[in-house]
């Protein structure tokens, strides 16, 4: 199975990486020292400092070019959906404008090919089957998610959300109360980058498969819509 590659030395004191620099930028915290580092094994720490060195690095200088290049080099296409959910966990905790900023960089992965469709489902699948332990964490992890999610689908590489309702049940999230949330939350963000017609058609798409929704099903969905003053979307 292709892996992350790890043939990069360690970042310099300045904190850019290159194709022969990596690791965090200067003032940025690595895994280790984070709360959330509990979600990631000691197989994916390396392999995680390299995909996050290359995402700090455009968060200070805005070469996405570049920054897409590093990753093609760090990482094959058939593992992009493991860099993809390390990354979703090391963006959590960062700020506002870096989460924008990443929002570009998954953009710039998409539009470039080098992260395809069936790897973001992959990743994003990957990262909510611990979804519920890391809202405990990060409070808001819905709502910066959801912002991922939607960006993902204006950039072509969902085609829907009904993923999330197809996850195998050895995933936590096939379980998790928070799957019609999540939706969404999505599609609002979806209806602010785009419009309202295209949210609810992506609701309906989402849904597809699981229609009709049970009665349980069916109260969480209008509860997510309720709470998100989403009626548009039903």
């Amino acid at each position: 199975m292709p892996q992350i590659q790890t043939n990069m030395s360690e970042a310099s004191s300045k904190g850019s990486v290159s194709r022969e620099d990596s690791g965090y930028s200067s003032g940025e915290s690595s895994p280790a020292s984070s709360p959330l580092k509990r979600h990631e094994s000691d197989s994916t720490q390396a392999p995680l400092i390299r995909v996050v060195a290359a995402m700090n690095e455009f968060f200070l200088n805005d070469m996405l070019d570049e920054a897409v290049e590093v990753m093609r080099e760090l990482v094959h296409p058939n593992a992009m959906g493991e860099a993809l959910r390390g990354s979703i966990v090391a963006i959590l905790e960062k700020k506002d404008l870096e989460r924008e900023k990443y929002n570009k960089f998954l953009t710039g992965l998409v539009s470039s090919g080098h992260l395809s469709g069936e790897q973001s489902v992959k990743g994003l699948s990957h990262f909510l089957d611990s979804y519920d332990d890391i809202v405990i964490d990060v409070p808001k992890v819905g709502d910066y998610v959801a912002s991922i999610v939607a960006t993902l689908y204006m950039a072509g590489a969902l085609d829907d959300l009904g993923f999330m309702l197809s996850l195998p049940d050895e995933n936590n999230f096939s379980y998790s109360m928070g799957i019609f949330d999540l939706i969404v939350k999505s599609a609002v963000v979806v209806a602010s980058l785009k419009d309202q017609e295209t949210a609810k058609e992506l609701v309906t798409a989402s849904l597809r498969e699981k229609t009709p929704l049970d009665d349980m099903q069916q109260e969480q969905l209008t509860r997510a819509v309720e709470k998100c003053s989403a009626q548009y979307l039903l």
